[in-house]
């Protein structure tokens, strides 16, 4: 997650790196940067905590998009299944390549 947090306005911001590695082979099968926005309805905190758990609802929904598109391709012509095994929500320059596993910096 490179940002997570509310405007001066009270709207929430999302920006995200991610991705989803094939746990046979450990190969990344998708690689995205996310930017959300969502605007609070009202200026108060209540509204403002509520506009970034949709951005994060938002943010939910696409990963669950991309893994329902990865095992749609694999269930439509491909000898073999997919085992998703990782999401990673890190910087990818912080994804080690021998593993793709997320390490701090």
């Amino acid at each position: 997650m490179l940002k997570f947090e509310a405007t001066s306005a009270r709207d929430a911001q999302l920006t995200a790196r991610w991705v989803i590695i094939d746990g046979n082979n450990k190969k990344p099968l998708n690689l995205k940067v996310s930017h959300l926005t969502r605007a609070a309805k009202e200026k108060s905190t209540d509204a403002t905590v509520a506009a970034l758990s949709e951005a994060l609802g938002d943010l939910s929904r696409e990963i669950a998009d991309a893994v329902s598109a990865i095992d749609g391709r694999q269930k439509s012509g491909a000898s073999h299944t997919i085992n998703l095994s990782a999401l990673c929500l890190c910087d990818p320059r912080r994804v080690r390549k021998e593993n793709f596993q997320c390490h701090p910096t």
